[in-house]
């Protein structure tokens, strides 16, 4: 050993340690062999029972965790589409167009910029399908910014497809600077405006219907929130349409003229439709 240098004792320590491993697998063996039946019987149940627990059964699913890139052209895809069959034609009894807009309320209304609009003046109503109904103005707004219609359906009108024409009104406190808005254009072709919100112009709305004008309930309606600033390259052939948050939910109505661009928040439609009278 004295004469062995560091390396050469380096191996003989792996040699012995090897030797002696060997060693004791054959005394483990030899000493199995002799045991008991019942100690075997209990090892084996021992090591059956860990495997168990840790390797699951076939009929276990293991627990996968996806990560999703979802695109926010998809948001604004879905938006339209489900937006879309809402956009109605306004005519007079010459059928003439004088206005679009856009059903809410499961058809019970449709909002449209006033433009030629008279308040409680009928008008004829055509649907994305070409179906035609009546409606009559019920609200106008003396800014001339926007009006609600209040929609005549026939007896025999199939109430159930006005589900999947109506749109949901979005309140306005859910939009902050910046966030995507989506317009859709209310020409006879098909177009959208994708901007974004650019600020908030306090402002005042007063409105007006045939029933009730400057009554006490009415009184909440004659200031508004803000007006919404967007981006949308809009045209006055395009006031009357909706905005569109990326949840699919209309957040105003747009509205064009001349110098005046802006998205009326769907708050002031909401407060004006509740304080309709009830009939």
């Amino acid at each position: 050993m004295e004469e062995l240098n560091k390396t050469q004792i380096v191996l003989l320590t792996l040699l012995v340690s090897f030797v002696t491993s060997i060693a004791t697998g054959i005394v483990t063996v030899a000493l199995m062999d002799q045991a008991p039946p019942g100690l075997t019987q209990t090892i084996n149940r021992v090591v059956e029972k860990t495997v168990e627990i840790v390797v699951p059964e076939e009929t276990q699913g293991a627990t996968v965790i996806k990560t999703v890139v979802v695109k926010e052209e998809d948001f604004i895809t879905e938006a339209i589409e489900i937006n879309s069959p809402s956009l109605v034609t306004i005519k007079n009894e010459k059928d003439i167009t004088v206005s679009f807009g856009f059903l809410i309320d499961n058809g019970d209304f449709i909002v449209s910029d006033t433009r030629t609009l008279k308040d409680g003046s009928k008008y004829q109503v055509i649907f994305d399908d070409q179906e035609v109904v009546e409606a009559t103005v019920v609200v106008n707004d003396k800014n001339n910014y926007f009006s609600i219609l209040k929609v005549i359906y026939p007896e025999d009108f199939d109430r159930d497809s006005l589900q999947s024409k109506s749109a949901e009104l979005e309140e306005v406190d859910t939009l902050s600077l910046g966030q995507s808005i989506v317009a859709l254009g209310t020409k006879t072709e098909e177009k959208i405006f994708l901007g974004v919100v650019i600020g908030f112009k306090e402002g005042d709305i007063i409105l007006e219907n045939k029933d009730t004008v400057a009554t006490s309930s009415s009184e909440s309606l004659n200031r508004t929130p803000s007006l919404i600033r967007t981006s949308l390259g809009l045209n006055q052939y395009d006031s009357g349409g909706p905005s569109l948050n990326t949840a699919g939910k209309i957040v105003g109505i747009n509205i064009v003229i001349k110098d005046f661009r802006y998205t009326i928040p769907s708050q002031i439609i909401r407060r004006a439709i509740e304080n309709l009278p009830q009939t």
